[in-house]
């Protein structure tokens, strides 16, 4: 196992002048990537930091966000990224959960803290120059000059990052990655996504996110260019796409979606300048799916993962989606099979395992798995099985074959007069129904059965939604419990920073309570 930031050493002393990344400041090759990374990391000591302390981190993609984790890992204090999309006071919340030793934000980073007052009291450096209460990055790093960078004997069990959950069942979490999980993950990605020197990849989700953090890595690491603009723009990435400047890029299946309505409107029917496209983080409805393979005709994997375990688990392959144009369509709604060195199991509530195609809980093993959540013994606990494999929390099956079936988040799934009502089995039916672009199920609060079933859809542009259709649908398909008792048509849905549905929101637009 070789340390991260050794990894871009050799490609900063072998390949110099090759550009390891663009962002909004311009394009910076391997010899200055190497640079700000151990001017990074000497800051990071000078300042007085000790291994295993936090600094958090607040600002839209760019440079420091992706090599302050290296210097990170060689400094060994802890790279702690907050979602910049929360309001000012829970993010104020999380980063006083984190207790960070140093604060790096952006301008709008800052000025989020700044409207809370006293959020953190540790030293707070602006990414964009001095502001009051703030050292600016240049000033910051120009106090530190000649502080040799560190190089800290790796241990692998040592906590490389610490990421906090989206929150969409519950209060954020720290999840804690070790060295040696990140380590392991990278090696995963390397044979299940690879990159080339001279690749373009690119990096439109956030980098508090860890999809975009390990396929930012993993390219950078293999040499690629890794472009990063500060935020998604369907227009830009589009350009990008069909110009053929990038060779892959991740995406949320709301951004696929937003790309096959950008192609409509242009009238393109055909974009041939990529060569990969990762999707992943939510479900994706089949025929959308299908459009996008339609559309791009290039190589096409999912990834399935948490964060827990340091990015992906499974992965639905190039191959597969084939095989699935081919005839096997039902692949196409699998999340595919255990990546190197994983195993994957589907466990009844009682801790047996079931049989193929049973529905359970899935859990996972492997190296790539999470250190525990910060300051939570009790959760942790509870994260792991006796024999310890990790519980997701999610519903899934395995078929004969070994291919993943992921049903629903066990914690979304709607009881309705006792009866399990998993939204993603719902949400199926409602997507073959030619006006349906997407749909999101939920449960809404019920005097008489505990829950019903709501639908929320966003209707095909040109498209109108026949309610009196769609629950002649539903019931021909659907057992009576399952069927939505309401309707909403919504322009778009609820979501949080990675593209994922807020169904709490869905619920309270319905009028329930929860």
């Amino acid at each position: 196992m070789i340390p991260i930031h050794r990894r871009l050493d050799w490609f900063a002393r072998c390949h110099p002048d090759a550009v390891a990344l663009t962002d909004a400041g311009g394009a910076l090759d391997f010899r200055a990537a190497g640079q700000l990374v151990g001017r990074l990391a000497g800051a990071f000591v000078a300042a007085g930091l000790k291994p295993g302390d936090r600094v958090v981190v607040l600002s839209a993609n760019r440079r420091e966000g992706l090599l302050g984790f290296l210097a990170a890992a060689a400094s060994g204090v802890v790279w702690t990224p907050l979602n910049t999309r929360l309001a000012a006071r829970e993010i104020a919340e999380i980063a006083a959960d984190a207790e960070p030793a140093l604060v790096l934000a952006d301008a709008a980073g800052a000025d989020i803290f700044d409207a809370v007052p006293g959020a953190v009291s540790c030293p707070r450096i602006c990414l964009d120059g001095p502001r009051d209460g703030w050292v600016g990055l240049e000033d910051w790093l120009a106090a530190s000059a000649g502080v040799p960078a560190p190089d800290l004997g790796w241990d692998p069990g040592h906590p490389l990052f610490q990421m906090y959950t989206s929150g969409t069942t519950g209060r954020p979490s720290g999840i804690l990655i070790s060295h040696g999980a990140w380590d392991a993950q990278l090696e995963q990605f390397f044979h299940t996504q690879p990159y080339r020197p001279g690749d373009g990849v690119l990096i439109v989700t956030p980098l508090f996110h860890i999809a975009a953090t390990i396929t930012s890595m993993a390219a950078l690491l293999a040499g690629a260019r890794v472009e990063l603009p500060p935020r998604f723009n369907v227009a830009e990435v589009f350009d990008l796409l069909v110009e053929g400047r990038v060779a892959g890029t991740m995406l949320v299946p709301a951004m696929i979606g937003q790309l096959l309505l950008e192609a409509t409107a242009r009238g393109v029917t055909r974009v041939e300048g990529v060569r990969r496209i990762c999707y992943g983080a939510s479900p994706i409805p089949e025929g959308m799916l299908r459009e996008a393979l339609a559309l791009f005709g290039c190589e096409f994997v999912q990834g399935y993962g948490l964060t827990e375990t340091a990015g992906i688990a499974t992965t639905l392959n190039p191959s597969d989606h084939l095989s699935a144009l081919a005839g096997r369509g039902e692949l196409l709604r699998s999340a595919g099979r255990p990546i190197m060195g994983v195993s994957v199991r589907i466990a009844r509530p009682d801790g047996s395992i079931a049989a193929a195609d049973e529905v359970g809980e899935v859990q996972i093993s492997g190296p790539n798995l999470f250190l525990g959540y910060w300051r939570n013994p009790e959760k942790t606990r509870g994260a792991w099985t006796p024999d310890g494999w990790f519980r997701t929390g999610d519903a899934g099956r395995l078929d004969a074959d070994g291919y993943l079936y992921i049903v629903d988040r066990i914690k979304e799934m709607i009881i309705s007069g006792g009866e399990n009502v998993f939204p993603q089995e719902v949400e199926r039916v409602l997507a073959e129904l030619p006006s349906v672009r997407e749909c999101a199920v939920f449960g809404i609060p019920d005097a008489k059965w505990g829950e019903v079933v709501g639908a929320a859809i966003v209707t095909r542009p040109g498209h109108h939604f026949d309610e009196a259709a769609a629950r002649a649908h539903a019931t021909a398909r659907l057992a009576r419990f399952k069927c939505p008792s309401r309707y909403l048509l919504l322009d778009d849905f609820p979501r949080n920073a990675t593209g994922k549905i807020v169904r709490k929101a869905l619920t309270a637009a319905a009028g329930g309570g929860h």
